[in-house]
């Protein structure tokens, strides 16, 4: 601790705010409060930082995966199975053999069905839907519990000469995903999207979401007279 001298203080000359600054003091006012405002809006978007910081433990360091919304933004909050083997990832996970990886590398539990899209009678297509169920206990650095029915994920097959193969292309889809985040009660929707030559994670929506779309169903009494409801986007 450093002793100051109250004595030697007083002796120090006091420039006035229009001298420290060089404005007018009646300038000096009127930029405070945006000096103060600027602060406040730094101090705001450091809390946002800590905030992630704390909802995400000890891989916020690790992490470089958080999916993007429709407007492109980084969605950091949700708390379902998704999110959190995502936030986990040391990067992106840019198909369906490598997020398969890291649940079970994690000790998930992985149990597949496959759907025939064209028919029980058209196997030759090669059109099918494997749609599989995560539960168990993901060990750190994901570090978390899903209980059967609260983590699905589905992707697609393609053929390749006279053989099956998973479609994995980036391009269009390549997997959905449905999970139950237990903060909101409710289950989000994510997409893995193929744009080319790499493929990005993206935010969907909730399942309240699709409670709002389904409550403006039979509203139209009247086909002449349609009621006009305001979409929020």
């Amino acid at each position: 601790m450093v002793a100051l001298n109250e004595e030697r203080l007083q002796e120090v000359p006091k420039s006035p705010a229009s001298e420290s600054c060089g404005l007018p003091a009646s300038a000096s006012k009127e930029y405070r409060p945006r000096i103060v405002h600027a602060m406040m809006m730094t101090t705001g978007a450091f809390v946002q930082v800590l905030v992630i910081a704390a909802t995400f433990g000890g891989t916020i360091s690790r992490a470089a995966c958080f999916p993007g919304n429709s407007q492109g933004l980084p969605v950091t909050t949700n708390r379902d199975p998704v999110a959190i083997v995502l936030a986990a990832s040391q990067k992106c996970p840019v198909n369906v053999f490598e997020f398969r990886d890291q649940i079970l590398k994690a000790g998930g539990k992985i149990e597949s069905a496959i759907v025939n899209n064209q028919g029980f009678h058209n196997p030759n297509v090669g059109n099918f839907s494997l749609f599989e169920m995560v539960s168990g206990r993901m060990d750190e650095p994901v570090g978390v519990t899903v209980a059967s029915g609260d983590f699905f994920f589905g992707h697609f097959t393609a053929t390749q000469g006279g053989t099956l193969i998973a479609n994995q292309v980036p391009q269009d889809l390549m997997i959905e995903l449905i999970a139950f985040d237990p903060i909101k009660e409710a289950f989000n929707f994510y997409e893995l999207i193929g744009e080319g030559k790499q493929s990005k994670w993206f935010y969907r929506g909730d399942s309240l979401d699709v409670v709002s779309d389904i409550s403006l169903l039979h509203r139209q009494k009247n086909p002449a007279k349609p009621v006009a409801v305001a979409i929020q986007s």
